[in-house]
């Protein structure tokens, strides 16, 4: 599906930045400058976002023209991907996204999710898959994924 949604010539979609699950109020205040300079240090850092190609300098410059919130920082990773994509659209792939469906609906509240269902009897019928220890625990985390969307649907 990223791949399809990417292939559009109006939506760049990143995968797996994980930058709400990775980033998301783990800095503290943003408008205090060291928190700020402290996250956009370890995102800079972080092999899912260098795929960006972010501009360090430029991404400082517009952080500090507005709001100083994580939402915000987010989408100026994403926006400069997409404008340097040639794109006026953005995206991204992120698993267990869910958890953070309201603030990422309060901060774009235009945001659309593409939830995704994978029939897991699929994977059952896979002799690797049951030969694996961890089906357990993608189970688990199929099940709390399911049960999240329900209760945040709007």
């Amino acid at each position: 599906m990223r791949l399809m949604l990417a292939s559009h010539p109006h939506i760049a979609m990143s995968r797996r930045t994980n930058l709400w699950p990775k980033f998301y109020q783990r800095y503290g205040d943003l408008s205090r400058t060291d928190n700020f300079q402290r996250c956009l240090k370890a995102m800079l850092q972080y092999k899912h976002i260098t795929s960006l190609k972010p501009d360090a300098d430029r991404i400082n410059t517009e952080f500090q023209q507005g709001e100083p919130t994580y939402a915000r920082l987010f989408a100026l990773f994403e926006q400069h991907n997409a404008e340097r994509l040639g794109k006026p659209r953005w995206g991204d792939q992120t698993e267990l996204i869910e958890r953070y469906t309201d603030p990422i609906m309060n901060a774009y509240p235009s945001a659309k999710f593409i939830h995704m269902i994978r029939d897991p009897r699929d994977q059952y019928l896979s002799p690797v898959y049951l030969a694996d220890p961890g089906v357990k625990e993608r189970e688990c985390r199929w099940s709390y994924r399911e049960m999240a969307l329900l209760s945040s649907a709007r």
